[in-house]
């Protein structure tokens, strides 16, 4: 970071020669973003004793944000900018694309390609991380991408550290492809139970504690599936993406005939048709869907078409997927459980706290 610093000269004149306002807007913000978060990292080194206190390092970043304010100040004065020009608003999530290192044409380092962009490992302060890239969403507007995920982001960024809720780092909202960088993960919950299948309720249950703390904080996730649902290098579970499909799908390039980039199978009937009503309950039947494609290693109504959906599935109580002829006995009560989960009637559901109890009570002895 000294380094860019002591050449931020150059990458001013640089930006006071962008011909596009907005350009040069977010191109500011990005470097005191930059600073902010660089700021941060050298007092959590300082405080965890793993530098000692360099005088000079505070001096120079002063400096530079004097060289930033300045340039500001030469923009106004040339230009008829809006009073929203750089200002200076830094929140806790925001994130410099310069901090994060990704190469996407690097296939190894590819972790998968999901609905709304592509993820990948990368490096943060000298972090592994996962580093996903909102390719479908155009953000023409960083503010109005920003008063988007605003809320989410920042209440993930709240309890990111919670147990069974994947650690978010930020959002690099700055830049034409939005960026979101994560606490990296070995799998997804589907993949996990295949190569351990005695794990199964002990990752049930903790998926369950999981989604009671998003609801806690008044969030719904509206996109739970497998994918969303990972397994870190500690083997407990980390929820992902909650409330980012809305985003996403308010921001997206196009308008795609799947319905949430492939998450169909998975959705309510009220989340389908009708968005705006989602409530927690939806996520419920995306749960029990999840917990349906975890035990089977399959993909919910797998090969139902739209028209099945609307006509039958959203309809019927009876058209669900069909309970493994090979089921366990002692899976019965857990196939009572998803089988509340996915009625019609939102309100007949039970809450993500309920479930919790429910698994606690018939399986307690063995989520250990």
């Amino acid at each position: 970071m000294i380094e860019k610093m002591r050449s931020l000269d150059e990458k001013l004149k640089s930006i006071v020669a962008t011909p596009e306002i907005k350009r040069q807007d977010d191109a500011l913000a990005e470097l005191m973003i930059q600073l902010q978060r660089g700021l941060e990292y050298y007092e959590n080194q300082v405080a965890l004793g793993n530098i000692t206190t360099d005088h000079s390092f505070k001096c120079l970043l002063n400096e530079s944000k004097g060289k930033i304010n300045d340039t500001v100040a030469v923009i106004r004065h040339a230009h008829d900018v809006p009073e929203s020009f750089c200002v200076d608003n830094i929140e806790s999530w925001m994130l410099s694309s310069d901090d994060i290192v990704f190469d996407p044409s690097k296939t190894s380092t590819i972790l998968g390609c999901g609905g709304f962009g592509l993820v990948m490992k990368g490096m943060y302060y000298g972090r592994e991380v996962a580093v996903k890239q909102f390719h479908e969403i155009l953000a023409t507007d960083s503010a109005d991408l920003e008063k988007c995920i605003a809320k989410e982001i920042k209440a993930w960024m709240t309890f990111s550290h919670e147990p069974y809720i994947l650690t978010l780092y930020g959002v690099c909202t700055k830049v034409p492809t939005p960026i979101l960088v994560s606490e990296l993960c070995q799998t997804n919950i589907r993949r996990y139970i295949r190569s351990n299948p005695a794990m199964l309720l002990p990752m049930i249950y903790q998926f369950a504690c999981g989604l009671a703390t998003i609801h806690k904080a008044g969030i719904i996730h509206r996109d739970l599936k497998g994918d969303n649902v990972l397994v870190t290098f500690q083997n407990t579970v980390a929820i992902a993406d909650f409330g980012l499909s809305r985003t996403a799908m308010s921001l997206e390039k196009t308008t795609i005939g799947s319905t949430g980039m492939g998450t169909l199978n998975w959705m309510s009937p009220e989340q389908y048709l009708r968005p705006r009503r989602a409530t927690t309950k939806s996520d419920i039947w995306s749960f029990g869907m999840t917990v349906w494609e975890i035990l089977c290693n399959d993909t919910p109504f797998r090969g139902c078409t739209r028209f099945e959906f609307e006509n039958e599935i959203f309809q019927s109580e009876s058209d669900r997927p069909e309970k493994p002829q090979d089921l366990d006995s002692q899976y019965e009560p857990l196939w009572t459980l998803m089988t509340n989960c996915w009625q019609l009637n939102p309100i007949a559901r039970p809450s993500a706290v309920e479930i919790v109890e429910f698994v606690n009570i018939h399986y307690g002895c063995l989520l250990e």
